[in-house]
């Protein structure tokens, strides 16, 4: 029995020091271009609903399969018009995200999945300026060049979904569809 736990001891510590040696673990930070989408769930029928964002994220990678993420996004600006004036909806979003992460490809490409918590601000400059709270879905990918480990690029499909109440008593369940393309520094 002594022998069978010293032998398992060793193959862990064998094993843990490899995975330190090749793991993506530490902090990164990143830039992002988005084409975004405004599901307004019967909100506005004149409401202009694509647009373009940016995001800046960062986080720490705590091994080659988990890391937690920050993001700010600015999720675009809506054009819409009703019987009283006209006006751009802007929407902004903070997140805290788990993410999930499968290497593949000599770990040079990583498959992602994300779930986050967060706040997202609407603002129209006249009557809508409130904050909520915003539940935030997505899946990608990562690519990490060879010669090049301390940048890697990312291609991600996003959605951010939270609720709007009105005055009127109604409630809106809105979501945010995002694709985009991103570069981060990996420290």
């Amino acid at each position: 029995m002594r022998t069978l736990l010293t032998a398992l001891l060793v193959i862990g510590l064998s094993f843990s020091s490899l995975q330190a040696e090749d793991s993506k673990e530490g902090v990164y930070l990143g830039l992002g271009l988005s084409s975004t989408s405004l599901d307004d769930d019967g909100y506005d029928n004149t409401l202009d609903d694509k647009d373009n964002g940016v995001k800046l994220y960062g986080g720490y990678r705590f091994n080659d399969y988990f890391a937690l993420e920050l993001e700010f996004a600015d999720l675009g600006s809506y054009s819409y018009t009703n019987s009283l004036y006209s006006s751009d909806l802007d929407l902004t979003a903070f997140t805290v995200s788990a993410v999930g992460i499968y290497p593949v490809l000599d770990k040079q490409l990583d498959l992602f999945i994300m779930l986050g918590l967060g706040s997202i601000n609407l603002d129209d400059g006249y009557f809508i300026n409130d904050n909520g709270g915003v539940a935030r879905f997505g899946v990608g990918l990562a690519y990490t060049p060879k010669s090049l480990q301390e940048l890697s690029f990312r291609f991600g499909l996003e959605a951010y979904s939270f609720t709007v109440e009105t005055l009127g008593g109604r409630d809106y369940d809105m979501t945010v569809s995002s694709a985009y393309i991103g570069a981060q520094y990996n420290f």
